[in-house]
């Protein structure tokens, strides 16, 4: 396989959506609802055709993610799921030689995204975070539009794009507002160790939860899990 142009890294839970119907799931058999973020499966589409491949990384066990991921039916965006048992979080050293993204272009190339900013970044300070700490309330083209928009400012790179918005000469620890077009107003900070992290600004902060709910049957969704019952007795969720 060609390296890809560009690679997002995907958290599971809190960043694609909230799963938390899944604890009460007590038979495979059963049906289950989950919680997606508002148009992420169309937003996935339109990254892919911009050249950008997907991947998960999450703290949850590989079946879990699995069965989520197919369940909700968005398994086959993303090129490769692992957890802990594959790759550590913040990976991107891993992930990049993975998928022949040389270390040299890595912050122009790579992305993650994540809900949980001391567990989801990058281990690479040079390779941007994007914090995402609503996911069912802000659509998910708000998304597309950052990425695509930190692109173009940075003719082509992520991470120049990044540091021309936010401005040459900005203190570290400092948090700059800035409007990114489509995308609305961002805020963009770079930490101590030059890390740098992006958000969208929350334009409406109370409004109503609008998640996009899937209902499947886990054995349906994951047949092989089916073979193993003993899965449902200890089970990491939060990923």
């Amino acid at each position: 396989m060609a390296p890809p142009p560009y690679l997002i890294v995907w958290d599971l839970d809190g960043t694609l959506g909230v799963f938390d119907g899944m604890r009460r799931l007590r038979d495979l058999a059963r049906p289950v609802d989950v919680e997606l973020r508002p148009g992420i499966g169309a937003a996935l589409d339109r990254l892919s055709a911009e050249g950008f491949a997907h991947t998960v990384l999450t703290m949850a066990s590989l079946d879990y993610a699995e069965l989520i991921l197919r369940g909700a039916g968005l398994r086959e965006h993303f090129l490769e799921v692992a957890s802990p048992a594959q790759r550590p979080k913040g990976d991107a050293q891993g992930i990049g030689t993975r998928f022949g993204i040389p270390e040299a272009v890595r912050p122009a190339r790579m992305l993650f995204v994540g809900d949980q900013l001391d567990v989801d970044a990058p281990d690479d300070p040079r390779v941007l975070f994007h914090f995402e700490n609503r996911p069912l309330r802000r659509p998910a083209n708000r998304l597309v539009e950052l990425v695509l928009g930190l692109r173009e400012r940075g003719h082509g790179s992520l991470a120049a794009g990044f540091t021309d918005l936010r401005g040459e000469g900005q203190p570290r620890g400092d948090m700059a507002v800035r409007d990114l077009g489509p995308a609305g107003d961002v805020l963009l900070v770079s930490r101590e160790d030059g890390s740098p992290i992006v958000a969208c600004k929350d334009t409406n902060p109370v409004e109503p939860l609008a998640g996009h709910r899937v209902t499947f049957v886990p054995a349906e969704a994951h047949p092989e899990l089916a073979q193993h019952p003993d899965w449902l007795i200890d089970r990491p969720w939060r990923g």
